[in-house]
């Protein structure tokens, strides 16, 4: 979301038509590239998306319970996609790329202000008793913030990515990215290990601990469509899958 108009108080405007996902220079992986990127920016349009929907029920003070839902969706779908970028996307960053382990901490830094910031957001969707004095509002548009800055970082570290990798490495990334959002941590964690082989067990532990606490709470947790294999039509793919490309009917190409 970079350079990006807000709307009132939520620092987000209300999603439009599918961004471009764009491309970097490389010319063996273009299409790995776009899907990589593109998996990163359906995220975030998801997320949009969810937090929207948040935005209008609380501002017409709709069912408390139904704005739960709301909050709860969002929660849990932005808790996975941070987990699964630690897991899958950082570690490749901070061996790929010369600048890798300061863009790791930058990330990690800014993760975890959303996340200390959704902390805040459940505690005050479920009434804490700690989170009265807060107000729904300031806490929607911080969190609003907040995943607008963590969003230009990730295209950044993607960028660079597409550039720093081969094509097959791009795409068994997006592929694996999509999985894990799948399962991750549904809640935020602000206060544990985040990245390393430390960070990834810990990410484990809390998805099943998460997944027993949804059970018992009836969250609504969302999940995404599995995404097309981003290189199924490939001259390696075909190569190695035995599936030679016949032309399409009606094509009347010699």
């Amino acid at each position: 979301m970079k350079s990006r108009p807000g709307a009132p108080g939520f620092g987000l405007v209300h999603p439009g038509p599918a961004r471009d996902a764009g491309l970097v220079a490389n010319p063996m992986g273009g299409d790995a590239q776009q899907a990589l990127r593109g998996a990163v920016l359906d995220a975030h349009t998801q997320l949009e998306r969810l937090l929207a929907d948040v935005h209008r029920d609380h501002s017409s003070n709709g069912d408390p319970r139904r704005l739960r839902d709301l909050a709860d969706s969002f929660m849990a779908s932005t808790s996975r996609h941070l987990g699964a970028f630690h897991d899958i996307v950082l570690p490749a960053a901070r061996h790929r790329l010369s600048a890798g382990h300061a863009l790791v901490a930058s990330y990690v830094s800014q993760a975890r202000k959303l996340e200390q910031a959704l902390h805040a957001v459940k505690a005050w969707v479920y009434g804490d008793v700690h989170a009265r004095r807060l107000h729904g509002h300031d806490l929607w548009a911080e969190v609003g913030r907040l995943l607008g800055e963590l969003e230009s970082r990730e295209q950044d570290v993607v960028d660079e990515l597409g550039t720093a990798m081969a094509a097959e490495e791009l795409a068994a990334l997006a592929q694996r990215l999509h999985h894990a959002e799948e399962h991750g941590p549904t809640r935020p964690h602000p206060y544990t290990p985040h990245t390393g082989p430390l960070g990834r067990l810990v990410h484990r532990a809390w998805s099943l601990a998460d997944s027993v606490w949804d059970s018992a709470e009836s969250r609504v947790i969302p999940h995404r469509d599995d995404p097309p294999h981003p290189r199924r039509n490939s001259l390696i793919t075909r190569y190695v899958m035995g599936s030679p490309r016949y032309d399409e009917p009606g094509d009347t190409r010699s």
